[in-house]
């Protein structure tokens, strides 16, 4: 599953980047992307119940946030999120490319399209 973003056809090499960058996070951010809840676990606990942490993440896709100190150190994430993660910075950097390469569109037409994909994620939720 990939970003795509709702301009894409119409504009795929025309918006400018920054425009792209706010579009692809609103979206990220509706389908689920960005926002996800971790679970925290000190760095001691961690150690104790590696195996059981493991088989978590393996079998349903549980995340934690390993903490020292209270302060978090890393995330044990299962492998097919980094892997969406990767695809997704793919694409978008492709994007991001087309976009640079083609920027020929008025700044009301971007202001006019960025309204009308607010008000279609909202209607969405």
């Amino acid at each position: 599953m990939g970003i795509k973003c709702l301009f894409s056809k119409k504009y795929a090499g025309r918006l400018k980047y920054d425009i792209i960058i706010l579009i692809n996070i609103v979206i990220m951010i509706v389908h689920g992307g960005v926002i996800e809840l971790l679970k925290t676990i000190s760095a001691m606990k961690a150690r104790q119940n590696l195996g059981q942490i493991m088989n978590e993440v393996s079998i349903r896709s549980d995340r934690y946030i390993i903490e020292r100190n209270g302060k978090p150190l890393v995330a044990i994430v299962p492998v097919s999120f980094i892997e969406e993660q990767e695809l997704k910075k793919k694409e978008f950097l492709d994007l991001l490319d087309k976009a640079q390469n083609n920027s020929n569109i008025s700044e009301d037409d971007i202001q006019s399209d960025i309204q009308k994909a607010i008000r279609e994620v909202r209607n969405r939720t």
